[in-house]
């Protein structure tokens, strides 16, 4: 089976309960639909959803989809916002969040914790991965570039959230999932041009809902 290197970057086939079976597979803040659409040629048989709060990602993503010719549903929906205030009332078998729940303002997480419980089957499961606090990254922000505790804003208007792990498993544990793997990943970015190599810290973890 050819599996697109992107899987190997983030090696979601681990938390497949089956690489044969159909499922509902759902990205979460899919941007323009970069695991999506590898996914799609190792696994042809997935029926794919996604979603995003900008209308461009989504338009973008919709777009991406018909020049592939690839079914994705695509939805406009903020995991910031109550579930009930959405038109988004799909149930994936597993969904991925990545570097998705640091955009967010902390007061907001676990709103969106919940709601990724709703767009859940039961004993279905989500796979996260965001940024671990004393990334490089956060070291290197500025004193006006701190917004909250752990939480900062770029030059580019972005906001970073740096989760510890415990954190981001009591956030799902306390909206209705059940931990099954978590772990801090630490990686080496390097910029040959500048000689650096960059510590880079992130949490993952994935979770079953109960």
């Amino acid at each position: 089976m050819y599996v697109p290197n992107v899987l190997f970057l983030f090696p979601l086939t681990w938390y497949l309960p089956s690489l044969q079976a159909p499922l509902v597979f759902l990205e979460a803040g899919c941007g323009v639909g970069n695991m999506l659409f590898p996914l799609k040629i190792a696994f042809p048989h997935f029926r794919l959803q996604a979603f995003d709060f900008s209308p461009r990602a989504v338009q973008m993503c919709a777009e991406r989809a018909k020049q592939l010719e690839v079914d994705v549903e695509t939805s406009l929906v903020d995991l910031s916002v109550p579930s009930e205030a959405s038109d988004f009332k799909e149930q994936a078998d597993m969904a991925t969040l990545i570097f998705v729940l640091s955009a967010i303002h902390p007061d907001k997480h676990a709103i969106a914790a919940r709601n990724m419980c709703k767009y859940i089957k039961p004993g279905g499961s989500v796979v996260v991965r965001d940024y671990g606090v004393n990334d490089y990254a956060m070291i290197r922000f500025g004193r006006g570039a701190k917004l909250a505790d752990r939480f900062y804003v770029r030059q580019d208007g972005t906001r970073a959230f740096y989760f510890c792990l415990e954190e981001l498993v009591n956030l799902f544990e306390e909206a209705g999932f059940r931990c099954v793997h978590k772990e801090y990943l630490h990686r080496q970015t390097i910029n040959h041009q500048k000689q650096l190599n960059v510590p880079r810290i992130f949490v993952q973890a994935r979770f079953v809902k109960s």
